[in-house]
């Protein structure tokens, strides 16, 4: 048997769905053994590779198992049509600085919409999202939005969906080499922005406080944006601590002490915490140095500190509403036409000022409105 080959979707994703048809329609009963790998590749006239990434498939889907020395087996029929719509989420975890308003909003959307949302947490941790995503796709959703731990894909039902056109989107940090469904924030244009107001307003020794390892294209994306302005130097890869896995030892006294180092020993005019939990390192090292903001140094974040001791520095918002709301209805008209008008949404952030980087400039210099969209 020769599959008619469909340019849309890589071959094995075709012969996943023929087996799972075939499954379905009874001609591999349930508790029965598939024909063996050799048997499949000469049915299917392809390599083995092949019938082994489809079968995967059937198997994150838990439709098959293989017992070693025995076959594979079928386990069940996939699920029938439901009746009621549903949007699957897996989001790292709820911060107030990121997250909360976000849920809100996809929330309120879907629930707009006709759908019932199911929501997932991965807390940051590659397995919990692997297990997540499986568990939502075998449900099945109607569509899957995902904000992804890392910036590549490490599940192989979510990327041959993907790559298959199938509803699914990604919001908010960008996975590398599949074009899927995106929705968030410009990170790039708000990053650049930032460091050009930090310019403008005098600030020549900026340090940008950062992960000693970053596995987001966001933080990536504002690391690029501050390098073309201050130079690679002003990149300061000190921070073990994270603000998504809540499991891990806290170790934020350390990250602490590197801070206050660095302060004292390279003396800048400006610290940058390239999101929420940087700055709140950041405040805490300038709170036991007993330096004034912003006569002494200067701060300023990405995403607000409201859920921190210390909030009140400048930092530059995303629009979680216009992000979630977005996503549902992108999400939403893939579902329903099967095909999008746009595929790629970027929404513009705005920095919110507190007072807290110093203006030395020139009185004719360039002055920035309080506020401005980027």
């Amino acid at each position: 048997m020769k599959l008619k080959m469909n340019p849309k979707f890589p071959l094995y994703y075709q012969i996943y769905e023929d087996l799972k048809q075939k499954i379905n329609a009874g001609e591999y009963r349930i508790g029965t053994q598939l024909p063996i790998e050799h048997d499949l590749i000469a049915q299917y006239r392809v390599s083995r590779i092949t019938i082994r990434q489809a079968l995967q498939l059937l198997a994150d889907e838990h439709l098959i198992k293989p017992e070693p020395g025995k076959g594979t087996f079928v386990l069940k029929k996939s699920p029938t049509k439901k009746t009621q719509k549903m949007i699957g989420l897996i989001l790292p975890g709820l911060l107030d600085s990121f997250g909360n308003r976000l849920l809100q909003a996809i929330e309120q959307e879907a629930t707009n919409r006709g759908y019932l949302l199911i929501v997932r947490f991965s807390h940051g941790e590659q397995i919990t999202e692997q297990k997540a995503i499986d568990e939502l796709l075998a449900l099945p959703v109607d569509g899957l939005i995902l904000e992804p731990s890392q910036v590549t894909a490490q599940n192989s039902a979510l990327s041959a969906r993907i790559m298959a056109g199938d509803p699914i989107l990604i919001v908010d940090k960008e996975l590398t080499g599949i074009r899927s469904l995106f929705v968030s924030t410009d990170h790039a244009a708000g990053a650049l922005a930032v460091a050009r107001y930090l310019a403008d307003r005098g600030q020549k020794t900026v340090r940008v406080l950062t992960y000693l390892q970053i596995s987001n294209a966001t933080l990536e994306k504002r690391q690029n944006a501050f390098q073309q302005i201050f130079g690679s130097n002003c990149i300061q890869p000190l921070i073990t601590t994270t603000q998504v896995n809540w499991d891990e030892p806290d170790h934020s006294e350390q990250d602490i002490d590197r801070i206050k180092q660095l302060i004292l020993e390279q003396k800048p005019s400006c610290l940058v915490g390239l999101d929420s939990h940087l700055a709140s390192l950041i405040i805490q090292a300038i709170w036991e140095l007993q330096l004034v903001v912003p006569r002494d140094i200067s701060i300023f974040g990405f995403d607000s500190g409201a859920n921190y001791r210390f909030n009140n520095y400048s930092y530059l918002a995303q629009d979680e509403w216009q992000i979630g709301k977005q996503s549902v209805d992108l999400l939403v008209e893939k579902i329903d036409n099967g095909h999008v008008t746009q595929s790629r949404i970027l929404i513009p952030a705005k920095i919110i000022e507190h007072e807290s980087i110093a203006k030395n400039i020139d009185s004719d210099g360039l002055s920035i409105e309080k506020n401005m969209y980027f």
